[in-house]
C-alpha cells in the first residue's frame, strides 16, 4: 500500500475517507502524526523548553470529522 503524509487537514480527510470509494486507497498520515510517533520513538528530541504557547489551525477536519486530538498535544 502506498503512504501519503500532508500537512493539510482537509487532504487527510479526503485521501483517508473519500478516495475508497473510487477504490484508490493510502495509508494517509497528517504531519502532526508523524512528528508525535518520531518524538514518542526518541528520533527528536527537544533540548530546551519553548516558553510559549503553540497553536495551529485545524478546521475540523483532524478533530471532529477525524477524531484525531491527541496526537498534536503530545509535543
Amino acid at each position: 500500500m502506498k503512504k501519503i503524509l500532508v500537512s493539510s487537514p482537509h487532504c487527510y480527510h479526503t485521501f483517508k475517507n473519500e478516495y475508497p470509494d473510487f477504490r484508490v486507497n493510502f495509508e494517509v498520515s497528517h504531519i502532526t502524526q508523524l512528528l508525535f510517533r518520531l518524538i514518542q520513538e526518541g528520533k527528536i528530541e527537544f533540548t530546551k523548553e519553548y516558553g510559549k504557547k503553540v497553536a495551529y489551525h485545524d478546521p475540523c477536519y483532524l478533530g471532529r470529522h477525524n477524531g484525531i486530538f491527541d496526537e498534536p498535544a503530545g509535543f
